[in-house]
């Protein structure tokens, strides 16, 4: 590649040089076409992989067409995945205390149209199911790992870190705005 740029930078091109280096360019462009398809065989289902061929075939290839396909392929995975994880909203929370996980399947089982948000000690989102990320018209992705309070309208978000933070050093329940 850097051969064929810098033939340009020259003066005088030699079309016969600019030809050779056009000729490497394709054959290191259908090398990686073969790497990418021998990759996507046996990893069909992989999102991000679908998605850098659709970069490349639009990008090096300057193929959209080609390029659409696979992003709309990456695109209906993606809605898969997320459409398997919400029939179980606590389904991706590997580590949990099963006895805790059991719970929280039960709270979510049945109630299709309550909104579950889980954060942690700090108010950082750690799981939001569909119904949720509906009601606030925000994906799930834009959602997890992001303060609570983004979320919440005032006057409860100013002091809602300081409340958590007494109840998870206190052990009391307060709502109190002091």
């Amino acid at each position: 590649m850097r051969a064929f740029w810098s033939q340009l930078l020259n003066s005088k091109i030699r079309f016969e040089t600019l030809s050779q280096q056009v000729a490497k360019l394709d054959t290191t462009i259908k090398a990686a076409e073969q790497a990418y398809k021998q990759v996507l065989s046996r990893h069909k289902t992989n999102v991000q992989l679908l998605r850098l061929y659709a970069k490349f075939s639009e990008h090096i290839k300057h193929d959209p067409w080609t390029a659409a396909k696979w992003f709309a392929e990456a695109d209906a995975l993606e809605q898969q995945e997320e459409k398997a994880k919400d029939t179980n909203v606590f389904a991706d929370m590997t580590g949990l205390d099963p006895g805790l996980r059991s719970a929280l399947t039960e709270i979510d089982r049945g109630n299709e149209s309550r909104a579950i948000i889980i954060i942690n000690a700090r108010c950082i989102i750690q799981v939001v199911n569909q119904v949720a990320c509906d009601m606030l018209g925000y994906s799930r992705n834009e959602l997890k790992g992001r303060n609570v309070n983004n979320i919440m309208p005032h006057p409860f978000c100013n002091n809602h870190d300081q409340i958590v933070r007494n109840y998870v050093t206190t052990g009391k329940a307060s709502s109190s705005q002091s």
